[in-house]
C-alpha cells in the first residue's frame, strides 16, 4: 500500500444515522443501549404475578401477558420482561429465558380466553416474539461485562440445541462464538427465508455469505440487517451487494439502502461500483458521500472517469491534494496535476459595495451536498479578484442586475452550472430547488445549451416539477438563444405538458414586447457569429477554411480553392497553435448551436407558408434576406409579393437581389406583403419555376415546389365527411406518425383507450378520424399494429359532432384541405 492509499480509512465507520438500527456484536461498533428503568421492572413484576400460569416459570408468564396485551402493545410487554429478567437474574437468565418464551404458546378456550401454556411444535419460527425483543436481547449481552457474558454463554449452550431454530437464535444472541455458527453451516442446519436476518447478521466472514445464500431478496434488505453486516465483514460483502444490485429486482428504496451501504465501505470495489453505476439515480447522492468520506480513494479511481466530479473535488480538496500528489500513481497524477493547476484560484476580494450586499444577502439555505471550495470561483469583473468562496452560495440572492454588472458573466454561469450539479448529484434534495431556480440569474448561453436538452428529457424521468422549473430559467435567461429553445420546446417537445407550459411562457414573453408569438420567434434566430454573407472564416494562420451550409442548415467546410471538405481538418504542426485550436472549437461550437435550431427553423418557415403568414419588406430582408444564418435556407424557397391574382413570385438570388421565374430581376414595391407560396398559390407556375431551380441545383430545405396537391370533391365539399377514407386499414405505426405532423391523440376514455386522432384545420374545426381498436394510452401499441379508419368527420372540438356533423368542408381554405388530405392519403399508401 503506498501513502495516498493510507489516507483512507480501512475500517468501517458506521454512520451515526445508522447506529440505532445496528445489530450490535460484542467488541464491534455498538448502538447506544439504555439499561431498563426502575419502572419497567416494576411493570413486569405486576404483570408476571396477575396471571394463575405466572408460577415463577418466567416465560410462561410473558407468554400470557403477552397473549392478553392491547393490540400494538405486545412488543413493548416483551421488551419489558427481557428487562426485568435481565434486572432481577441477570442477563443469562433474559437470555435463556427468551429462548423458551419462542418455544411457548397460549392456548385458549372456546371462548377466546387464555386457558394454558403450551410447547409450539415445529420451533421453526420465532411464535409471538418480535423481532425488535431479540434485537433488545442481543444488544443487552453485547454490552454485558465479562463474567455476566460468560455466564450467559454457558447458560445458553445448555438450552440451545433444543431446535434447529434456537441453534441459530443463541449463534445470532451471541455472534462472537464462531464454533456455534460453524457448526450451523456444517450442520446445514436451515432456516425459514423470512429469518435469514438471524443468520446475516451472524455472519463475520464473506465465505460464510458464499455457502448460504447468492443474494436478498425482496423485502429483506434494511438499514439493521445492512448495517450489521457491514459491521461484521467490512469490505467482504461487496460482491454480495453488487449481486444483489445486479439482480435488478428489488424496489427503488430497498436498492437505494444498497447503493448507501456500498458508500460506507474502504473499498475501492465499492467505490468503482458507484462510479460505474452513477447515471442511476440512486448511486449518485451516495458517490458524493463518498467522495467526502474517502478524499485520496476518489482522487485515485475518479481519475479515469468524465471530469465534472474529479474538477470540483480537487478545488474542494486543495491542500490534500498537494500533500499526496506526489504520491499518487503515474497515470492518476497525469490527470489530476493539470486540474489542480487550473483550479489555482484567483486572489480574493471584491469592491467594498459588492462586499456589503454579499455580507447583507440572506444566501438560501441548503444541506451538506453545498461545499462553497468545491465550486468554481466567481470572478468581478476585471477577472483579477473573485468573489470569497463561503460567500459565493448568498450571489444567488442578489438582484439579476447587480450580479450581471459586477461579475464576469463566464464564471458566473459555469459556477451556476456546478451548483445546479453539485444538487442534482446529491439526489436533487426536494427543499433545495432554488439550485435550479438560480440557473436563471446566473446563466449565460451556455448554460442554455446545457439546459434545455435536459428540460426536454426530464418530464420522460418524472421530473415534471424539474422541467416547468427549467422552462421559467430559460425565460429568465431571455436571451435570444434561451427564447429559441423555449419557442422551439413550444413546438416540438414531446410531452403535451411540457409543450402547454412552454407555449404559455413565450407567450408571454411575447406579449411584454408587443409581439405575438409567432413574431417573437421571427426576432430571435441567432446569428452564431456569422458574418454578413452568412458564413464563417477559420483561420489556421497559413490556412483558411470557410464554412457554408446545406438546405438543411448542415455545415460544412470548403478550403480556399473552394472545394468541400468531408470534415474541418485537425489544426497541425505548421498552423500557429492558438490561433487554429480557437477557430477549431469555434467550429466545434457553432456545428452543435446550429445543429440545435435547424429543424425548428426548417418547420417553421413550413409552418409559416401553411399559415399564410406576410411580412413587410423591411422584415423580410431583416429576418429572412440578409439574416446570416435563415438566409441559407430563404434562397432555397419560392416567395411571393402580394395576393391573388396580383402576386408576383420571386426567389433570392445568391448576390442577394431578386428574380422571377423568368430570371428577370425584381424589385419589391414598399407596400408589398411577403410570404412563402404553397403549390396552389404559384398560379400555374410550379413547373417553371422546379425549372429554375433545377437548372441552378437548388435544393429545398422542405417540400414546396414538389409538394403534393390534394382536392376535395364536389360531393365533399358540400359534406362533413370523408367517406373515401372510412373503412381502410393502417399500421398503428404509420396513424401515431401523423402527431409529428400536427395531429392530436384523442383524450382517453374507458380503460385508457384513445379512439380517435384529430388535427385543428380552423378556428374551432377540427378533423376526426375515428379509429378501431384504437390506442392504449401509455401503450400505444398495445392494442395491436392495425387501425381501422372507421369514421372521417369535421367536428367543433375532438370526438363531438359524431352522429350529426353540421360543418361543410367546403368551408375550408383549399390549401389546408391539401394539407390534411395529404396526410390521410399516407395512410392509403401505408395500408397498401
Amino acid at each position: 500500500m503506498n501513502r495516498a492509499e493510507q489516507f483512507d480509512e480501512d475500517v468501517v465507520t458506521i454512520p451515526e444515522a445508522w447506529r440505532r438500527h445496528l445489530h450490535p456484536r460484542r467488541g464491534g461498533a455498538a448502538a447506544p443501549v439504555a439499561g431498563p428503568s426502575r419502572k419497567a421492572v416494576e411493570k413486569a413484576r405486576a404483570l408476571a404475578g396477575a396471571h394463575p400460569f405466572g408460577t415463577g416459570e418466567a416465560p410462561h408468564a410473558a407468554a400470557v401477558a403477552v397473549a392478553e396485551a392491547r393490540p400494538g402493545d405486545a412488543a413493548a410487554v416483551q421488551r419489558t420482561f427481557v428487562d426485568a429478567w435481565t434486572v432481577e437474574h441477570g442477563v443469562g437468565f433474559a437470555a435463556c429465558a427468551l429462548v423458551e418464551l419462542v418455544l411457548t404458546k397460549v392456548t385458549r378456550d372456546a371462548d377466546g380466553a387464555v386457558d394454558g401454556i403450551a410447547r409450539r411444535e415445529g420451533g421453526d419460527g420465532l411464535g409471538n416474539v418480535d423481532p425488535e425483543t431479540v434485537r433488545r436481547m442481543r444488544a443487552l449481552l453485547a454490552v454485558a461485562g465479562e463474567d455476566d457474558h460468560a455466564d450467559a454463554v454457558e447458560r445458553l449452550a445448555g438450552v440451545r440445541e433444543r431446535t434447529p431454530l434456537t441453534m441459530w437464535l443463541a449463534s445470532y444472541l451471541v455472534p462472537t462464538r464462531r464454533k456455534w455458527v460453524d457448526q450451523c453451516l456444517g450442520a446445514r442446519i436451515e432456516i425459514k427465508p423470512h429469518l435469514r436476518w438471524l443468520q446475516l447478521c451472524t455472519f463475520d466472514r464473506p465465505s460464510q455469505l458464499e455457502s448460504t445464500l447468492p443474494r436478498l431478496y425482496w423485502g429483506e434488505p434494511n438499514r439493521g440487517l445492512l448495517a450489521t453486516m457491514a459491521d461484521g465483514m467490512g469490505a467482504g460483502i461487496v460482491p454480495f451487494l453488487l449481486r444483489t444490485l445486479d439482480a435488478g429486482h428489488l424496489p427503488g428504496p430497498e436498492r437505494r439502502l444498497l447503493f448507501e451501504t456500498l458508500g460506507i465501505l474502504p473499498s475501492d470495489e465499492a467505490f468503482r461500483a458507484l462510479v460505474d453505476r452513477f447515471g442511476e439515480r440512486p448511486a449518485k447522492p451516495v458517490l458524493v458521500g463518498a467522495m467526502r468520506r474517502f478524499p485520496v480513494r476518489a482522487l485515485r479511481l475518479l481519475a479515469g472517469t468524465p471530469a465534472g466530479l474529479l474538477d470540483g473535488h480537487v478545488r474542494a480538496h486543495a491542500e490534500l491534494v498537494a500533500s499526496v500528489l506526489p504520491t499518487l500513481p503515474d497515470d492518476v497524477r497525469t490527470v489530476v496535476e493539470p486540474l489542480a493547476a487550473a483550479s489555482a484560484r484567483v486572489p480574493e476580494g471584491v469592491p467594498d459595495e459588492l462586499a456589503a450586499m454579499l455580507a447583507a444577502a440572506s444566501p438560501p439555505k441548503a444541506g451538506e451536498w453545498l461545499v462553497p471550495e468545491a465550486l468554481p470561483q466567481v470572478l468581478h469583473r476585471d477577472r483579477e479578484r473573485a468573489v470569497p468562496a463561503d460567500a459565493a452560495p448568498a450571489l444567488p440572492a442578489l438582484p439579476v442586475s447587480t450580479l450581471r454588472a459586477a461579475c464576469d458573466p463566464e464564471s458566473l454561469g459555469e459556477f451556476g452550472r456546478a451548483l445546479f450539479r453539485a444538487w442534482q448529484d446529491a439526489g436533487a434534495p426536494s427543499g433545495d430547488r432554488w439550485a435550479l431556480a438560480q440557473l436563471g440569474r446566473t446563466g449565460d448561453d451556455a448554460t442554455v445549451r446545457w439546459l434545455a436538452p435536459l428540460v426536454r428529457a426530464w418530464p420522460g424521468e418524472g421530473r415534471h416539477r424539474h422541467a416547468a422549473a427549467g422552462l421559467d430559467v430559460l425565460a429568465e435567461i431571455g436571451s435570444d438563444l434561451a427564447l429559441t429553445h423555449l419557442h422551439s420546446i413550444a413546438r416540438k417537445a414531446r410531452y403535451k405538458g411540457l409543450r402547454e407550459r412552454a407555449r404559455e411562457k413565450i407567450e408571454q414573453v411575447a406579449r411584454s414586447r408587443g409581439l405575438t408569438a409567432d413574431e417573437l420567434a421571427d426576432r430571435l434566430v441567432p446569428a452564431f457569429g456569422l458574418d454578413a454573407a452568412g458564413t464563417m472564416v477559420l483561420d489556421y494562420g497559413p490556412r483558411r477554411f470557410t464554412v457554408g451550409f446545406t438546405e438543411r442548415l448542415a455545415p460544412y467546410v470548403a478550403d480556399e480553392s473552394g472545394g468541400a471538405l468531408r470534415t474541418l481538418p485537425k489544426p497541425g504542426a505548421r498552423d500557429e497553435r492558438e490561433r487554429a485550436s480557437a477557430a477549431y472549437k469555434a467550429f466545434a461550437a457553432l456545428k452543435k448551436d446550429v445543429r440545435a435550431v435547424a429543424a425548428e427553423q426548417v418547420g417553421r418557415l413550413e409552418e409559416a407558408m401553411l399559415a399564410r403568414r406576410r411580412w413587410s419588406p423591411d422584415e423580410f430582408r431583416a429576418f429572412f434576406a440578409d439574416h446570416p444564418l435563415v438566409r441559407h435556407l430563404a434562397r432555397r424557397l419560392v416567395w411571393t409579393a402580394g395576393d391573388g391574382a396580383d402576386a408576383t413570385a420571386f426567389r433570392i438570388a445568391e448576390d442577394g437581389t431578386l428574380a422571377d421565374a423568368a430570371d428577370a430581376p425584381f424589385v419589391l414595391p414598399a407596400s408589398a406583403r411577403i410570404g412563402i407560396p404553397h403549390p396552389l398559390d404559384l398560379n400555374g407556375s410550379v413547373d417553371a419555376w422546379s425549372e429554375v431551380f433545377a437548372d441552378y441545383e437548388i435544393l429545398q430545405p422542405f417540400p414546396q415546389l414538389g409538394r403534393p396537391v390534394h382536392a376535395l370533391t364536389d360531393g365533399e365539399r358540400g359534406s362533413g365527411r370523408l367517406e373515401r377514407f372510412e373503412g381502410t386499414e393502417a399500421p398503428s405505426g404509420s396513424v401515431l406518425g401523423l402527431v409529428r405532423r400536427g395531429w392530436e391523440r384523442g383524450a382517453p376514455q374507458d380503460a385508457g383507450a384513445e379512439l380517435w386522432i384529430s388535427r385543428e384545420v380552423a378556428g374551432g374545426r377540427h378533423v376526426v378520424v375515428g379509429l378501431d381498436p384504437g390506442f392504449q394510452a401509455g401503450a400505444p401499441l398495445a392494442a395491436g399494429d392495425r387501425q381501422t379508419l372507421e369514421r372521417v368527420w369535421l367536428a367543433r372540438r375532438p370526438g363531438s359532432d359524431r352522429n350529426d356533423t353540421p360543418l361543410r368542408f367546403g368551408d375550408l381554405d383549399p390549401v389546408v384541405a391539401s394539407e390534411f388530405l395529404a396526410d390521410l392519403e399516407s395512410l392509403t399508401g401505408a395500408a397498401t
